[in-house]
């Protein structure tokens, strides 16, 4: 009977490369779990503007242009002769008259369960809102915030005006 653990052939220099690449693939993928972590989500994009619309974020305030991303916690402000349309992931429409300013306080949107939550404050100035897949199919997750009251939305097509 042959002795196959005596054998003249090593696998040590094989197993060796293959701990290099389970190394380095552990790695990347740690870096990479960490890069997307701290990543920050695109919840709505501007669809059409008028005028300056300024946006504040956590790094800063930036001026924006059409296709421009809107993050949660991102406030928005139009100028006094300035709007703007935004849509959000789930289909959401939100048109911002003259000296208006909101903030997206918190917007979560889960495309395959089609569940989630949306926040949004509304400063001052008007705003029309039309909701979508969200306030379709779950309209108790929709709140808008004023100075004066916060509601759930159980409409789908509506305008808010604030002094």
């Amino acid at each position: 009977m042959k002795n196959y653990f005596n054998s003249s052939i090593t696998l040590r220099p094989f197993f060796a490369k293959q701990r290099k690449v389970v190394f380095a693939f552990c790695l990347v993928s740690f870096l990479g779990f960490q890069m997307a972590w701290g990543q920050v989500v695109r919840v709505a994009t501007f669809k059409k503007i008028e005028g300056v619309i300024t946006v504040e974020s956590e790094n800063g305030g930036r001026l924006v242009q059409i296709g421009d991303p809107v993050h949660q916690y991102d406030k928005l402000e139009t100028a006094s002769n300035a709007g703007a349309s935004l849509v959000f992931s789930d289909g959401t429409f939100l048109v911002l008259g003259p000296k208006t300013a909101i903030k997206v306080e918190q917007y979560e949107f889960d495309v395959i369960s089609q569940t989630g939550a949306m926040v949004i404050e509304l400063i001052k100035g008007q705003l029309r809102f039309a909701t979508g897949i969200l306030g379709r199919l779950h309209p108790e997750k929709i709140k808008l915030r004023t100075p004066y009251a916060v509601t759930s939305l159980r409409g789908t097509d509506f305008v808010v005006e604030l002094p």
